[in-house]
């Protein structure tokens, strides 16, 4: 006679709720993105130790001069990984795609006002300069930086930093049948043009950074505070005054890349922040260093904003953008800095 049994259900507590690895990261209950992301970088057994600096590991938090008690706590608030990344930035090229779509049909760039257009090749074909020199500093904060997400996030910005240079030079390609040298003058007004000597520094100086946080708080709390604004939400302004839609049309995205970049650069602050209060003085020291600087070079930048048929004063665009980004952001929010003037600057708290 067969035997037969009922099989029956019984409740297992889990010994543990997530994988050992992620023990330590707190919070209630880990997403997707922190397993793709907690705890992932090296902690022993190195690859290969930089012969170049044979004193320091491979990850090691030496290279700057801000401390954490553990950087694997901090999270991108896009909570991006590599696939969610991809996604994302997918849609995005797609948006771009049918932007430019509509602007080959509508005559966007065939049709845009001759002095605007004057304007534009002053200064976009420029900033491709600029956007590049950027991407190759964070190739370095991204080598360099210390806790699994922030690495990420700065790996993610150097592609975004590529693509729109990118985007930039495409844009510059829409003019070319009414400028055909608009790329070649470009790289000429960056090298020569006194306008940007003061930018084109900057951008030197942040490629050669070595300390890694400097550099990330450098680029995105203040030279694209300052520059992104100015060119991507002032200047389109001014293009929608002249009529030149198809200059308006692209300047979203742009803005796009730098709210990402300064809502993870925000996040990493107050963590800094939160973690050590001595964290404060080191990061007042970056921005004391560079935002004098940034400012100074902006208002170099201002004459191009008298080149529109319908022009604004540009001394007021760039007090715009300090009253509504970088004020907002370093006074109020972050509380690194207590007033910001043009020329002389500021003080800290």
């Amino acid at each position: 006679m067969a035997n037969y049994t009922q099989v029956g259900s019984e409740a297992i507590k889990p010994i543990r709720k997530t994988y050992s690895y992620m023990s330590g990261l707190k919070v209630k209950r880990p997403t997707t993105y922190d397993e793709c992301t907690y705890n992932l970088e090296p902690k022993e057994n190195f690859h290969y130790k930089p012969i170049w600096n044979p004193e320091l590991n491979i990850f090691d938090e030496r290279r700057t001069r801000v401390k954490c008690e553990d950087w694997e706590q901090f999270r991108d608030p896009s909570k991006f990984y590599y696939a969610t990344y991809c996604y994302n930035r997918a849609d995005f090229q797609s948006r771009i795609k049918g932007q430019f779509e509509a602007a080959d049909r509508y005559g966007w760039f065939e049709k845009m006002d001759p002095a605007f257009i004057d304007t534009v090749r002053e200064f976009l074909p420029v900033l491709r300069h600029f956007v590049f020199g950027e991407s190759v500093a964070f190739m370095h904060v991204g080598r360099t930086a210390v806790g699994t997400a922030i690495e990420q996030c700065a790996t993610y910005q150097c592609y975004d930093e590529l693509g729109t240079a990118q985007l930039l030079t495409r844009i510059c390609l829409g003019l070319e049948e009414q400028v055909p040298s608009i790329l070649q003058d470009g790289k000429q007004k960056w090298m020569e043009d006194e306008k940007f000597l003061k930018l084109r520094a900057l951008t030197e100086r942040l490629m050669v950074t070595w300390d890694w946080a400097e550099a990330l708080i450098a680029t995105n709390l203040v030279l694209d505070s300052i520059v992104y604004p100015l060119f991507f939400e002032e200047m389109t302004a001014v293009a929608m005054e002249n009529g030149a839609i198809g200059y308006a049309a692209f300047s979203q995205f742009l803005m796009e890349m730098y709210e990402y970049e300064k809502s993870y650069t925000t996040a990493l602050v107050k963590m800094l922040l939160a973690d050590r209060p001595e964290n404060k003085e080191v990061i007042q020291s970056y921005i004391k260093k560079w935002l004098p600087e940034v400012i100074e070079a902006a208002e170099e930048m201002l004459p191009v904003f008298d080149l529109p048929r319908k022009a604004i004063d540009g001394k007021l665009a760039l007090e715009n953008v300090l009253e509504k980004h970088v004020k907002p952001l370093l006074i109020d929010e972050l509380q690194i800095v207590s007033s910001i003037q043009t020329r002389q600057v500021w003080e800290v708290k």
